[in-house]
Formats: C-alpha cells, sequence, structure tokens
C-alpha cells in the first residue's frame, strides 16, 4: 500500500505492520489534499485509511474522526445498499466502478453525487486499499431538472415554438410548428427563418431579429407566413430575447399561433355585418308598427301591473273589515256579509291571476323548479276541489296505475295552481251529477302528461286557441257560472315556463279533456339519514397564496369566508380573467380558482395563458363551474387543470384542494365531476 499513497498519521512506510496498511507522507498526500475532489481510501476490511480536505468539507467529517472508522458506520453513500453487490463484483474483479448515488453528510442532508471506486492492487494481485472518488453534482442535475421540465413544456405546447441563433438559424422547433408549418425538425434545423416568410414579408424577419438583439420583446405581431406545402397562413407571433448567464442576448425564442380561421371569420363577419346593415334598414321600416302595437301592449301590461297592486291594499281592508263583521253581525246582515267576502275574494283572484300574467308577459315571474311528485300534488288538488264536486254530485276518479315515486320537473305551488284551475272548471262546466276524471301517462321517455277529463258541454274545436285568451269566455259571461276568463290564460303561461306545455281535446256535447305535459324529474338516489360531522375546522397552515377569479362578488367573499379556517392562507381575487393573468405573472400563487364564465374572457383561454406562460404553467389550478356533466370535465383536464369543483362546491372539498397544494400532494387524479 506504501507504494501508492502516502500515510495521513507521517509514520513511514511500512510502519504499524499489524495496523491498516501505511501510507507515507509527503508531496503525494498534499497533493491529494490539494484536489477539489473528495477522496476516501478504506483498508481491504473497510476501514477508513485515507481522508483529504475536500471530503471534510464535503460531508463535513474532520479527518482525525473518521480515520480507521468503518467506511460502513460513517454512511456516507446511504442509498447505495441495493448497488452494494455491483460495486463489490467490480472491486473483485479488481475494476473500477462509477455511478450516481445519494450522498450523506454528517448533518444528515444528502445531496446528489457522482461515485468512481477504483481498487488498489499491490504487486501480488492482493487488494490493498478501495479509493473512492466523490463529486458533487447538485448543480448539474437541478439544471437537467430544469431543462427537462423546459423541454416538456416546449414538446407539449400548442403552439409553435421555434428558437433560433441572432442570425435567424433555427435551433429549437417543436411538435407543433412541425404541424403548422409542415417541416420536419431535420429539415429545418439549421436553415434560416426567412424560409417561412413571404417575398413580400422578408422585411419583416430583419426587423424582428434587431428588435430582439436590442433585449426587447414583441408580442401579438400578427403577419403572413408559408407552409412547406406553398399555403399562406394568417398567424399571430411573439419573439423574445434568450438571456445567456450574463444578461447578454444569446439567440430568440419564438412562439406562433395560427389565426387564419379568426381572420377568416373576422372578414365573413365583417360581410355579414354590411349585409346585416341592409336587411336591418329595410325591416327598420317595416317593423315601425310592429313596435308600435308592442309598446301598446308593454303599456297595457305596465297599467294592469300597477293597478293590481294599487288594488290591493284597499281590498285588503274591505276582506278584513268585513270578517270581522262575520263574527260580529247578527243572522239579518249575515248574508250580506258573506256576499261581500265571496265578491272579495272574487275580486281578489281576479287581481292575482292579472298580476301573474302581467309577469309572465314582462318575464318577472319567478319559479323554484324541482321533482314535484305526481300523485302527491293530484291528492292535494282534489281534496281542495272536492267541496264543491260534493255540492253539484259530480264524481271525481282518480288514476289507479299512477308508478310509484313518478314526479316531474315543476314549481309545485304553480302546479297546484294550475290543476286547481283545470279541476274547477270542469267542476264548473260540467253537467250536475256527472264526472271529473283524471289521467298521468308518459307520453316520451323525458314527459309526462296529466289530463283533466270532464263530461260538460264540451268546446268547439275551432275556438281551442280563443279559449286561452284573457278575458275570453265564450259566451259563458251570459250565464250565471262564475269565472272571468284568465284562468286558463295564465295556467297555460304559467306551464310554458315551466317547459311544459298544455292543450286542449273536445267536441262538442263529448266533454273536454284539457292536459298539461311536463319534463319527467329523475330522482336522486336517496342520502343515507346519518351523516358524519361536517370537517370544516380550523387548521393551521403555512403561508400560503390563493388567487381567486370570478365576477360574482357573493362567491369571492363565500371563498373568503371559507378559507378563514385556514391560518396563513391569503386570498387575492380578480373579478375579470385578464386582471387574473396579471396577477398570477406577478405574485405568483400557490393554488389558482378559475370561474368559467368571466366578462373578458371565458375560463378556458385564462386556463390555455396560464399553462402556457413558464412563470405559471406548474401553479395548480381548480376549475369552478356549474357544469359537472363529463363532457367539460375531461375538456378541462385535457387544458391542464389539476382539479374541478361544480357549483355550489362543497366547502370540505375546496379546504382538501387547499391542504394538498399546501403539502405538495396535488395531482393529476384530482379531476373529478359528476355525470
Amino acid at each position: 500500500m506504501s507504494e501508492h499513497i502516502g500515510s495521513q498519521t507521517g509514520e513511514p512506510p511500512g510502519a504499524g505492520a499489524s495496523g491498516p496498511p501505511a501510507v507515507g507522507s509527503g508531496f503525494r498526500a498534499r497533493l491529494l489534499d490539494a484536489v477539489e475532489q473528495s477522496i476516501v481510501a478504506t483498508d481491504p476490511e473497510g476501514r477508513i485509511i485515507f481522508w483529504n480536505r475536500a471530503a471534510e468539507r464535503l460531508y463535513g467529517w474532520p479527518v482525525a474522526e473518521v480515520i480507521g472508522r468503518s467506511l460502513m458506520g460513517a454512511e456516507l453513500w446511504g442509498d447505495t445498499a441495493d448497488r452494494g453487490d455491483e460495486i463489490a463484483s467490480a472491486v473483485s474483479r479488481r475494476e473500477s466502478w462509477s455511478g450516481d448515488v445519494r450522498a450523506r453528510r454528517r448533518d444528515g442532508s444528502t445531496f446528489p453525487a457522482l461515485l468512481s471506486v477504483t481498487p488498489m492492487v499491490g504487486d501480488d494481485g492482493e487488494l490493498v486499499a478501495v479509493v473512492g472518488v466523490t463529486t458533487d453534482i447538485t448543480t448539474r442535475k437541478a439544471a437537467e431538472e430544469r431543462a427537462r421540465r423546459l423541454s416538456v413544456i416546449v414538446e407539449s405546447s400548442p403552439d409553435a415554438i421555434i428558437g433560433s441563433d441572432l442570425e435567424g438559424r433555427v435551433t429549437t422547433w417543436n411538435p407543433a410548428a412541425e404541424e403548422l408549418y409542415g417541416y420536419s425538425g431535420s429539415e429545418i434545423l439549421g436553415e434560416h427563418i426567412a424560409v417561412l416568410a413571404p417575398e413580400d414579408r422578408q422585411e419583416e424577419i430583419t426587423f424582428l431579429l434587431a428588435h430582439v438583439s436590442r433585449g426587447q420583446a414583441v408580442r401579438n405581431f400578427e403577419t403572413v407566413r408559408r407552409r412547406k406545402s406553398g399555403e399562406l397562413i394568417h398567424v399571430s407571433l411573439t419573439v423574445s430575447p434568450i438571456l445567456g448567464e450574463h444578461g447578454e442576448v444569446v439567440g430568440v425564442a419564438g412562439t406562433t399561433r395560427d389565426i387564419t380561421e379568426q381572420v377568416r371569420l373576422a372578414a365573413a363577419a365583417e360581410q355579414h355585418r354590411r349585409r346585416l346593415e341592409e336587411v336591418e334598414r329595410l325591416a327598420a321600416l317595416r317593423n315601425v308598427e310592429r313596435q308600435a302595437a308592442e309598446r301598446a301592449s308593454q303599456a297595457k301590461s305596465e297599467f294592469i301591473s300597477r293597478m293590481s297592486h294599487e288594488l290591493r291594499t284597499p281590498l285588503n281592508a274591505v276582506l278584513g273589515f268585513a270578517q270581522i263583521l262575520q263574527l260580529e253581525a247578527g243572522e239579518e246582515h249575515r248574508e250580506a256579509v258573506e256576499q261581500i267576502l265571496r265578491a272579495g275574494h272574487h275580486l281578489l283572484d281576479l287581481i292575482n291571476e292579472v298580476l301573474d300574467i302581467a309577469r309572465i308577459e314582462s318575464g318577472h315571474l319567478n319559479l323554484s323548479l324541482e321533482p314535484v311528485e305526481v300523485s302527491d300534488v293530484l291528492r292535494a288538488a282534489t281534496e281542495l276541489i272536492a267541496p264543491s264536486a260534493m255540492r253539484r254530485e259530480i264524481a271525481m276518479l282518480m288514476p289507479g296505475d299512477i308508478e310509484p315515486g313518478l314526479a316531474v320537473v315543476a314549481d309545485r305551488q304553480r302546479l297546484m295552481q294550475v290543476l286547481l284551475n283545470l279541476l274547477s272548471n270542469a267542476v264548473k262546466y260540467n253537467r250536475r251529477g256527472g264526472r271529473v276524471e283524471l289521467g298521468v301517462e308518459h307520453v316520451a321517455e323525458d314527459r309526462v302528461r296529466i289530463s283533466v277529463t270532464d263530461t260538460g258541454p264540451g268546446v268547439d274545436p275551432a275556438d281551442f286557441e280563443r279559449i286561452f285568451m284573457p278575458f275570453e269566455r265564450l259566451g259563458a259571461e251570459q250565464t250565471d257560472i262564475e269565472g272571468t276568463g284568465v284562468g286558463l290564460p295564465l295556467a297555460r303561461g304559467l306551464v310554458e315556463k315551466m317547459r311544459g306545455a298544455m292543450g286542449v281535446h273536445s267536441e262538442l256535447g263529448q266533454g273536454a279533456t284539457f292536459w298539461v305535459e311536463l319534463p319527467l324529474a329523475v330522482h336522486e338516489p336517496e342520502q343515507p339519514t346519518t351523516r358524519e360531522a361536517p370537517r370544516l375546522q380550523p387548521r393551521p397552515v403555512q403561508d400560503m397564496v390563493v388567487l381567486y377569479i370570478d365576477d360574482n362578488l357573493a362567491n369571492v367573499r363565500l371563498v373568503e369566508r371559507v378559507l378563514q379556517m385556514r391560518a396563513g392562507v391569503e386570498l387575492m381575487s380578480a373579478m375579470q380573467g385578464r386582471l387574473g393573468l396579471e396577477l398570477a405573472r406577478e405574485h405568483h400563487p400557490d393554488l389558482i380558482l378559475l370561474d368559467v364564465h368571466l366578462p373578458d374572457l371565458c375560463g378556458a383561454d385564462v386556463l390555455a395563458e396560464l399553462r402556457a406562460e413558464p412563470a405559471t404553467a406548474e401553479v395548480p389550478v381548480a376549475v369552478v363551474s356549474a357544469d359537472a356533466s363529463t363532457r367539460m370535465v375531461q375538456k378541462f383536464e385535457q387544458a391542464g387543470a389539476d382539479f374541478y369543483l361544480t357549483k355550489p362546491f362543497d366547502l370540505d372539498e375546496l379546504l382538501e384542494i387547499v391542504d394538498r397544494v399546501r403539502s405538495g400532494t396535488e395531482g393529476g387524479d384530482s379531476i373529478s365531476g359528476e355525470q
């Protein structure tokens, strides 16, 4: 051993024959101490016999504490256990071994390293020492990782990304560029980018190169370029300088987006606009009369609405005092008071119906659509009409085969109003001792028809449309049958507002059948009767910035309140897509909540820009949408969204996303949605 390396302890070669192989002092030891690489030597039994100054600096162990110590005990290369057999085999064959390992310092921290192991053999062929040389490759690994990520971004970008030197020779050509221009990488690399420009656009190349060489970027430059096939396309260019280690411009990076279709659509839209202007000019002359009629109709609706409201206040007083009189008046006045009450309630019903018609015509009628069980609403309606039917000896026949749980999508209160109107008419316009029969049937896979059939005089088919006109009673106003002619028009308006339809079948003398069709309700699976307690609990979280892009102030306030459950989470908000992009670029948030519907950009466009820019490409994005369809979820998954929240979103799910992002466990399996 003394022939190969000098002693670190200063003993002469050959001293201490019973101990580790002796290594002499002198020039060779000082030489090995001077090198920048860590050098460690062991005897055949694995005891450390040499430890240079670079090893002290790299591992943190002073030489005095490691000489004579087992190399395995020092655990310098902790993750080489699975490769130990490989190294031992190489040493036994007296061969060198080299590979990447995870080295460990004295304080327990680790770093990537290149380890080279070399056996040292004496003249007799026996192993006398093993030398390990370690090189810290942290910087190299970081550079490789940055290059790998950049390569993934470039290769997966939907935009054509082209790199060139300052003279304009192509150095980078991604798959999107190959698809856009038709040149393969082998064809275009090394060629001048001027090959992509038509003859009349060559000066643009000179302008762009000169601009970028001064360190200035050119964004969204719209021009024309030529494919390999010769076809001309409209493109939008963004050209930026590539800077070297010292800030000098060393190359040019450009992204190209094909806008041919947008230009074509813009031209078509302009042509269509001109044609439309001409059509509108001609139509304006014909619409004067129609607009006047619409204004008159609107004025009538507004007048009726105002008058209805004005009549409510005194009518409420009339009915209120009449009820007091009913309690206090003697028998001689009771009939008069009942007449006042009957007339007052009739007038109140008329006012309510007229007001509802006005609301329908103005589009201000509010409905709460939900699954309504058919048998339940029919039973409730017939019970209310039963006293009137009994007074006229009219039989009420309920359908006997209603499908259990059958439901329609409707506003329960308004559907009850429609059915009461139909049943009331069926009783009023029926013959004494007649019958009213209700029916329920499927008329399509997603439609349910409810019908009311009477045995009255029927309706002439020629009057079917008139019967649904306000205040039209087809002569019944000459009889003693109470009515206003408002109920059926109101009922049809309500049904149509509930996405349904209403009609009548009848022949004179054969009775009439009025029917209502409504959408079938799909029942959701019943929820368990017991639920877990809410998991919304305060919990400490390290500092974190969340950016919420949404134009609904109420939603922003909600998220702000929810995120207060996580200490250390700061919320920034933007009510426009472009402002959200600017905040994302400037502040580099840890998580972005992105609404789909924004006033200036759609959420898909915002997500595309976030993913296209290196500064925001890796930021986790949670899309917030009311659309829970599989199609929409897949669309945003393919566009690069990490999470998908459906409105109204579950607050626990929102906090779980925040926690996962904070802990660094966000991933592709986080996309979720409902059918």
